[in-house]
């Protein structure tokens, strides 16, 4: 029973959260808070006036660091990660 609340725990998102902010460069942590306000790889890439290629990266990245692959993960994430 240990073990399971100890595993639970890791993947808690506040958790998750605190980790991110960590190992998150400052470029991701920005192409983060743009996936969080809505917008597509294309715009994002727009935005940064990087290419659509470069955005991508980022975001397996990112995805990778923070153990999922789902846009909407990364939204709440991010979101409570700049909350306050």
């Amino acid at each position: 029973r240990k073990l399971a609340l100890r595993i639970a725990g890791k993947n808690h998102p506040e958790v998750l959260v605190k980790k991110s902010d960590k190992i998150l460069t400052d470029r991701e942590k920005e192409i983060g808070a743009l996936i969080a306000e809505g917008l597509s790889n294309r715009q994002i890439a727009k935005r940064l006036f990087l290419t659509e290629g470069t955005v991508k990266n980022y975001i397996s990245e990112i995805y990778s660091k923070l153990g999922t692959n789902n846009r909407t993960h990364i939204s709440i994430m991010i979101k409570e990660m700049f909350k306050d």
